[in-house]
């Protein structure tokens, strides 16, 4: 039974006057787009009827009303009522009403409304009762939320992006410290995480927290715990990639984990890599372990999906349908002229007084676009489809635009001149004010983060859940590389158009420059945020994909494509490892539920292979087939020095161990330069410049466009781009990530085998050194950079036994950096450290 404000408040809600006002709101809204000084068409009856229908909402407890409220107000706060004390008056105490604390540091002053004793007298009991362990006042949906994590054994949540799940997890793991009971040293807490770019962003966060507590936790984002730590019998909190989390796990001598969240869990939904196997892989190891896992996506509305996946009760989960933050939703058409704001409450309303004159030009005409909306000074970011586009993009909009005089940014272009390349593109982009970002290089987004630019063109970086304060995302077309949006990717995205205590909304726009995108119903379709529930194959599949796996295990031909078959063959290695450690999971049940002789030949792999499990579980990219071939057969010693011929001579091995076919004889040279170059310890910007020396004079061409070549030239701006590009993508990509896999793959199996391994050449390539103190700084937490930096300049102030770091002198480091020349350097290790930056 419902109370007599939640029926008020829901007849509000559809009552058609309101609708009417709203609708004259939007229009307002649209019309003042471009208008620095807004206007509105409302009469003074009509506002205070509205100003009426915002306290009825604002009091009530459902979340669709208290979602209008923030619709309602963000629609106003714009036009110049807002200096209005009534209205300032009614807008702080709705805030209060609904809990929404962080939304008032939107408003100038607001302590001033608390001259009315009931507001005043409300906002002091929920600054009490909404206190979070990080000192900042939670919403009321975080603090109902907060509540349950901590009665909870195990939890799965949802919401929109701008909610602040990330704020909610670091309190929750900040309870967690302050409420240690194990004396033994077994409260450690894995946070698992898609990609490493947001490895080093959550980095920083919990190191804030462990200010508070030097000689507790530590922070740690290497699988393997540097004896630097280990001497000091520390708590963990471990920062992982799914890829990292395995390894971690595969090592028995680990010490135990009593507590996992899973960040941005909806990639284990996803069908489209190998990715989400990986994290279902992870996830089902950690279940094993009795690890306490706790789940956090953004828009799933089954968020007991997760729970059902790990066989835990459903019953531990929320969807939080309430929202802070709102957005408002455009469409523009360059290509016609057609443009147009999305209604929640009418037919879509017509842009009348936006132009475009450049049809030929689409950065001209995003130009255009950006600087006839009167925010424009907001923080905004530009969603390219490919890092090329990104670049391109960024590039040709900074040439409209004039130089601005910035110190911060001026360091920043010092700093990429000495560590990348003085041509490189991103310069000519920060000596305009703006800049792009996909996923290579921190600098330009600390710059965005402060505010000292305010134009960001990036990738899907940011479905990765990299956080950044967003007023206004401009989504040029509907696709991630060459795949179209699903509507959940593309939520995660434009949702974070507005980000709590920053705005009350955000705008998404979805330009169409080019007559390719955005075709048919695409943007309509994707803006309209009614997301289905989600699914999981290995609940849908039918038999097809179990019996795929018989296939596989059967060692018999598949016909799938590539990337469908990689799939499949994770999941052999996985249901593989779940036998041997007879884990009882989703995917081996349904397995053996498909077929009587399943059980059987799962058995059989048992018998025969056990021996192999964690090597198998560490590298579930590899199929099975093919590392069970290497298990069997004679190896062949890897290389005992370091060098371009050692370089090759273990490529080789690994080509043919491998039968990596894909991989050309060019290429594999090609490879083993880059990778000698990579483990000697050489800068980014060394092998950057000897690159470009070694293009010029074997006049080598270089791939301009899919089917265009042209003879490399080191005064051709675009063509010394394009080579620092491909360079950055073959050492993260090709050499850091897949050849990598091989060979730390072969080297197991060498070790397995009983062969002298006097080389850690995996090692070498994860850290892009051979030098064991470089290696032991970075597994500390530093980058490969900072590391370097370290190692030249300030060694002495680390002790060392035999190349591996004991203790250092934290004083003494901090006191001897050269502030002024090493400004960037200092800065990212007051990031690492908790030292005051400058």
């Amino acid at each position: 039974m419902t109370s007599l404000i939640e029926d008020i408040a829901n007849k509000v809600y559809n009552n058609p006057y309101l609708k009417s006002l709203l609708c004259i709101l939007e229009k307002d809204y649209v019309n003042n787009l471009s208008q620095i000084d807004k206007k509105w068409s409302l009469n003074n009856k009509q506002y205070k009827d509205l100003i009426r229908f915002i306290d009825i909402l604002s009091r009530s407890k459902t979340p669709k009303n208290k979602n209008l409220t923030i619709k309602i107000i963000s629609l106003l706060i714009d036009f110049p009522i807002i200096n209005d004390d009534f209205f300032k008056l009614l807008i702080v105490n709705s805030f209060v009403k609904l809990g929404n604390f962080p939304s008032l540091q939107i408003l100038d002053n607001f302590q001033d409304c608390f001259y009315f004793r009931e507001l005043r007298e409300d906002y002091n009991i929920k600054n009490i009762t909404n206190q979070s362990p990080l000192k900042h006042i939670f919403t009321d949906s975080q603090k109902q939320l907060f509540d349950e994590l901590i009665k909870s054994n195990h939890y799965s949540f949802s919401s929109n992006t701008s909610f602040g799940k990330t704020f909610v997890l670091t309190a929750f793991i900040k309870y967690i410290i302050e409420n240690k009971k194990n004396e033994n040293n077994e409260d450690n807490i894995a946070l698992m995480v898609p990609t490493k770019a947001l490895i080093h962003q959550l980095f920083k966060s919990i190191n804030e927290i462990l200010k508070d507590f030097p000689n507790n936790y530590k922070a740690i984002i290497s699988p393997k715990i540097p004896k630097y730590f280990l001497n000091n019998k520390n708590n963990y909190i471990f920062i992982f990639t799914p890829e990292r989390l395995i390894s971690f796990f595969a090592e028995n001598n680990n010490p135990p984990i009593k507590y996992l969240f899973v960040d941005e869990a909806h990639k284990l939904l996803s069908n489209n890599d190998t990715r989400s196997v990986l994290i279902y892989h992870a996830i089902t190891m950690a279940n094993s372990k009795d690890i306490k896992i706790y789940f956090s996506s953004p828009n799933i509305h089954n968020a007991d999906i997760f729970l059902k996946i790990i066989n835990k009760n459903q019953n531990f989960n929320k969807y939080i349908e309430e929202s802070p933050v709102t957005q408002n939703k455009f469409f523009i058409d360059t290509t016609t002229n057609d443009s147009y704001m999305l209604s929640d409450f009418q037919e879509n309303i017509k842009i009348d007084n936006l132009h475009f004159k450049h049809g030929s030009n689409p950065i001209q005409n995003l130009y255009d676009l950006i600087n006839f909306i009167s925010f424009k000074n907001s923080q905004s970011i530009v969603y390219c489809n490919t890092p090329r586009n990104a670049m391109e993009y960024s590039t040709k909009y900074a040439e409209l635009l004039s130089n601005i005089k910035n110190e911060e940014i001026q360091e920043t272009i010092t700093f990429i001149e000495r560590n990348i390349h003085k041509s490189y593109f991103l310069i000519q982009c920060l000596k305009k004010g703006i800049a792009y970002y996909f996923g290579n290089m921190p600098e330009e987004l600390n710059l965005y983060n402060k505010g000292v630019i305010n134009l960001l063109f990036c990738t899907s970086t940011l479905l990765e859940g990299v956080n950044l304060p967003v007023k206004n995302i401009f989504i040029l077309n509907e696709k991630i590389g060459r795949r179209r949006f699903q509507k959940i990717d593309f939520w995660n995205l434009a949702g974070r158009a507005g980000r709590l205590g920053k705005e009350l909304s955000g705008n998404i726009f979805c330009v169409r420059l080019d007559k390719k995108y955005w075709g048919g119903e695409n943007a309509k379709e994707l803006l309209n945020k009614n997301i289905e529930k989600q699914d999981f194959e290995l609940f849908s599949s039918k038999k097809k994909l179990y019996n795929n796996l018989g296939k596989i295990l059967n060692n018999e031909k598949i016909n799938l494509k590539p990337n469908k078959l990689k799939r499949l063959n994770a999941y052999a290695n996985v249901m593989f490892y779940h036998e041997t450690m007879s884990i009882d999971s989703l995917l081996k049940n349904n397995f053996i539920n498909t077929n009587q002789n399943n059980k059987d030949k799962l058995q059989e792999y048992k018998n025969n292979y056990t021996t192999i499990k964690d090597i198998v579980a560490k590298n579930i990219n590899i199929d099975i087939q093919t590392q069970i071939k290497i298990f069997n057969n004679n190896l062949t010693p890897m290389p005992n020095e370091i060098s371009h011929k050692a370089c090759l001579e273990l490529l080789k091995i690994i080509h043919t161990k491998y039968n990596l076919k894909n991989i050309t004889e060019p290429q594999l040279s090609y490879y083993a330069l880059m990778m000698y170059k990579w483990i000697d310890s050489q800068s980014l910007h060394e092998i950057i410049n000897s690159s470009i020396t070694y293009y010029e004079y074997n006049n080598k061409p270089i791939k301009i466009e899919y089917n265009k070549d042209e003879n490399f030239n080191k005064n051709n701006p675009l063509h010394v781009n394009i080579l620092i590009e491909n360079i950055i993508n073959c050492i993260e990509k090709t050499i850091k990530f897949d050849l990598k896999n091989y060979i730390s793959n072969y080297q197991e199996f060498l070790t397995f085998k009983g062969y002298q391994i006097n080389l850690d050449w995996a090692s070498f390539i994860e850290y892009g050194s051979s030098n064991k103190t470089l290696i032991e700084l970075q597994e500390l937490g530093f980058s490969r950079n900072i590391a370097n930096f370290l190692k030249k300049y300030h060694l002495d102030k680390f002790l060392n036994t035999n190349d591996v770091i004991d203790d250092f002198n934290e004083i003494d480091l901090k006191n001897s950096i050269d502030k002024k020349q090493h400004k960037n350097e200092y800065n990212e290790i007051a990031d690492f450290l908790n030292w005051e930056k400058i």
